[in-house]
């Protein structure tokens, strides 16, 4: 994530949270891990990005390959 492009939006217009696919997120230590992290930032510092998180915090149990794209996709907002 160090080399990363920056994005403007936290989510593109008209990306869904919710996807079709059910591909499992093979390390759940790691998904439970950044959305701590990125609820941690939204109660400090960043409540722009409070209800995308809110929304994978609750997917932790069975966190989906779509939801870690999402989750990567906020590291690219708060990059820039």
């Amino acid at each position: 994530m160090v080399d990363c492009n920056s994005v403007v939006t936290p989510i593109d217009k008209g990306m869904h949270l919710q996807n079709g696919e059910l591909v499992i997120f093979g390390d759940k230590k790691k998904y439970q891990a950044l959305t701590g992290s990125l609820t941690y930032a939204t109660m400090s510092t960043r409540p722009d990005i409070g209800y995308i998180t809110q929304y994978l915090s609750q997917l932790n149990k069975i966190p989906t390959q779509h939801d870690w794209n999402v989750a990567e996709l906020i590291l690219r907002y708060l990059k820039g």
